[in-house]
């Protein structure tokens, strides 16, 4: 029989986590009634759409981020490793390489990346933060190396299909992003896996000591981190058409805040990819409703940039409130 105490804890903790999704459709709502008013071509279907289109890149990556952060690391190298993927996959195909095995290609690199965040991390016992701004100068550097600082045109209507293309009206991003959610999602709620992450998020010495190999778990995260890093950044060199090596240049920035905003703490332990998604879609609506306002772009880093210190404030409440509890 589970105790009492157990049992109320578990409660608790249900409770929160869906006071914490309701709120941000309550905000998401709210913010979509404000553009609606300021902009008479918010609220359509083609516009949605758009939101969608913009808000799978960031969704994706997203992914990684929350497993990332889930165990109590941080990765500022996303938006680089975006850049070097897209460049990378460009010039594979400039080369004669058929796109299918481009992709696959720039997936490996990613993979390799995120590989190396995590050993660096790990086994060079490095604090996340600066290993990854360390390899985030690298990736970007790489980048501009592999193109000579230019733009790669992307010729392959198949693979530029991937980033411009509809299945049954919606956007084939949001259908790979709805898909990748959907596995990793499981994955976190129902597999030892999951429950390791969130384990060494709460308390990486107690899970050492429970017999979970951390260092391994990690390495692991990191490495899926680079893996959806990786398929973002194929799907926006796919929507741009050409690989550039400045691409996902702040990147990083909408990441972290949409999953924070979603309710993933910065110290670990506490946060779910359904909050992260809803941060994603605000995120990308708020992105969407200032360019219809025609609001210029640096008022737009600017708002962006408070969003993610209203975050980072909020997960301070948060976990504030969970220390009281």
């Amino acid at each position: 029989m589970i105790p009492e105490v157990k049992l109320s804890q578990i409660g608790l903790s249900i409770k929160k986590k869906m006071t914490t999704e309701l709120t941000l459709l309550i905000g998401y709502f709210i913010l979509c009634t404000f553009f609606s008013f300021m902009s008479p071509y918010f609220f359509s279907l083609n516009n949605f759409l758009n939101i969608g289109l913009y808000g799978s890149i960031v969704g994706i990556a997203g992914i990684g981020m929350t497993m990332v952060l889930l165990t109590g690391n941080i990765d500022v190298s996303v938006g680089a490793l975006m850049g070097l993927i897209g460049v990378s996959v460009a010039s594979f195909i400039e080369m004669g390489v058929p796109f299918a095995a481009s992709i696959i290609l720039g997936i490996s690199i990613g993979i390799a990346c995120g590989l190396l965040n995590g050993l660096i991390i790990t086994r060079m016992r490095i604090n996340a933060l600066i290993a990854t701004l360390s390899t985030m100068a690298i990736f970007r550097g790489l980048a501009f190396v592999l193109c000579g600082g230019l733009s790669k045109i992307i010729t392959s209507d198949g693979y530029r299909w991937y980033g411009r293309g509809y299945i049954l009206g919606v956007p084939v991003c949001v259908w790979i992003m709805v898909i990748f959610y959907g596995i990793f999602i499981y994955i976190l709620r129902n597999t030892k896996f999951g429950r390791r992450v969130y384990a060494i998020g709460g308390n990486s010495k107690a899970s050492y000591l429970s017999g979970v190999n951390v260092k391994n778990t990690v390495i692991s995260v990191f490495t899926l981190a680079g893996l959806t890093a990786g398929i973002g950044g194929i799907l926006m060199a796919a929507q741009t058409g050409s690989g550039l090596p400045s691409a996902g240049q702040g990147m990083e920035m909408e990441v972290i805040a949409a999953a924070v905003l979603g309710g993933t703490s910065l110290s670990g332990g506490k946060g779910n990819l359904v909050g992260t998604l809803i941060g994603v879609m605000m995120m990308a609506t708020l992105g969407n409703g200032m360019v219809l306002m025609n609001v210029p772009a640096f008022y737009q880093q600017i708002a962006k940039g408070v969003v993610l210190l209203i975050a980072v404030f909020m997960d301070s409440l948060r976990s504030r409130d969970l220390d009281e509890a």
